[in-house]
């Protein structure tokens, strides 16, 4: 949620009538945005694989 208030606080708002060009500072935010959104997609699927250990039932074998 950050990012994305981040992003439009300093792109968004801030991109004038010539929107050709972007900042760096909205090159480094949306770079940030695509890596939150890849590290939400692998702990999603590295939650299928380790699952078994967060379940409070575990029983030892």
């Amino acid at each position: 949620m950050v990012d994305t208030w981040l992003i439009r606080k300093h792109v968004i708002q801030k991109s004038g009538i010539d929107d050709t060009a972007v900042s760096a500072r909205g090159k480094i935010l949306a770079g940030l945005s695509l890596a939150c959104w890849a590290g939400a997609v692998v702990s999603g699927r590295l939650l299928a694989y380790t699952y078994i250990y967060l379940d409070s039932s575990f029983d030892v074998y």
